[in-house]
């Protein structure tokens, strides 16, 4: 019976905790840096085009890169013509691009074949011209939903592509009281995920995050990003999506990324994207490995690198929470540090396996105090910190 009493308390987790991850750089792109372009990836190639350069230019030209020789190749340029911040799905081994700014905002909606290397031009998107909208594909089916006519207010509509007869249908909309425009989509598990942006036009921007069920064609709200941001770049690896940089609430660019693990509803630091924070830059995943690049930084800097994520890696992760004590878990040196922030006597700190076993007990004896965990196999741990006057907190670790 307690086993399940502990169980069902962690249902309830929704702290933050820092987890493993390394950025590699790689080539940068040889034409011009940008900021609001589209990008994707199709089998073992990512693609970047478009976008608006530093002389406040839009641009059509689209470019491959193949990240076993880490090269970048020209292709053939967007053929529905120079924009500002179009979306773009993938549906197969098929790219779908649309939407944008050209000095008006456009409906037209072009699919690219890497086969032939060839854009040809669908059937328009039926709802009001914009460009910021979000978007995602699941199975054979591309979502795109809010975005902006060319100022506040704000769209709210989502509407669905079909791929096999070239149509569009309005779905139930991502939130039908606030507009937002630059916000970030994703699919994972036959699931889309929405959220981030900004809902006006002062700056005001938002961190809730949506789950969409295409088989009931309806929106949940998850656990909100930890930040509020607009102009997030993002990607998807092994069911998680990765979001971060952008701009914040104070109109701070930013180099912070967060994983969000839909099976626990959470979001979890990772390693930050270099030194260079940006808003409005790319991502996309080949493999089992994200990438991300590209956006603006301050002081009119925009950016043509680009960066590879690997999942391996070793950091420091600590938990949020602070009223009892803080925690930080060192995968390199397989040891936690315990921080206790009140009267540590009578005190005490246990890990649990994933299955309900006991592995730590251990008696805190200082304010300050490390638990060896070197002989942690691989897995996922549950430690809980008892404290005076009943008090306790409760996380998970994970060790790869």
């Amino acid at each position: 019976m307690k086993k399940n009493l502990f169980f069902a308390a962690l249902l309830f987790l929704n702290t933050i905790v820092f987890s493993q991850g390394s950025w590699l750089q790689k080539t940068s792109l040889p034409g011009n840096g940008r900021h609001s372009a589209f990008a994707f990836a199709i089998g073992s190639k990512g693609y970047i085009g478009c976008g608006q350069t530093a002389t406040s230019t839009y641009v059509n030209d689209f470019w491959e890169y193949e990240p076993n020789e880490d090269i970048w190749t020209q292709k053939a340029n967007y053929t529905g013509g120079a924009r500002y911040s179009p979306s773009s799905f993938t549906i197969d081994s098929i790219a779908y691009v649309c939407l944008g700014f050209t000095g008006q905002c456009q409906n037209d909606v072009w699919s690219y074949s890497p086969q032939t290397n060839t854009w040809t031009q669908k059937n328009n998107f039926p709802g009001s011209a914009r460009y910021g909208a979000f978007s995602f594909s699941i199975g054979n089916k591309g979502y795109i939903g809010m975005g902006s006519i060319g100022g506040p207010p704000f769209l709210t509509d989502f509407w669905e592509y079909n791929s096999i007869n070239d149509a569009w249908i309005q779905k139930t909309s991502y939130n039908t009281n606030v507009g937002r425009i630059h916000g970030t989509g994703v699919s994972m598990n036959n699931k889309g995920y929405a959220g981030l942006g900004t809902d006006d036009g002062n700056g005001h921007f938002v961190s809730d995050f949506y789950e969409y069920n295409p088989l009931t064609n309806a929106w949940t709200q998850k656990a909100n990003y930890p930040y509020a941001r607009g102009g997030a770049s993002a990607f998807v690896l092994s069911n998680c999506a990765y979001v971060g940089t952008g701009l914040d609430n104070d109109l701070l660019y930013n180099n912070n990324l967060w994983k969000y693990d839909p099976t626990i509803d959470s979001w979890i630091s990772i390693a930050n994207l270099g030194t260079t924070k940006r808003n409005a830059g790319i991502g996309f995943a080949i493999g089992n490995k994200g990438y991300m690049g590209f956006g603006a930084g301050t002081n009119s800097n925009y950016m043509n690198d680009l960066w590879e994520y690997s999942i391996s890696g070793t950091s420091i992760i600590e938990t949020s929470e602070q009223n009892i004590a803080n925690v930080s878990i060192d995968l390199v040196n397989k040891s936690i540090l315990l921080t206790m922030n009140g009267n540590f006597q009578k005190a005490s700190f246990k890990i649990y396996n994933i299955a309900g076993q006991l592995l730590t007990n251990e008696k805190i004896n200082n304010s300050i105090q490390t638990i060896n965990i070197s002989h942690f196999a691989k897995g996922t741990y549950i430690y809980i910190v008892n404290g005076k006057d009943n008090q306790s907190k409760t996380d998970k670790f994970i060790i790869h």
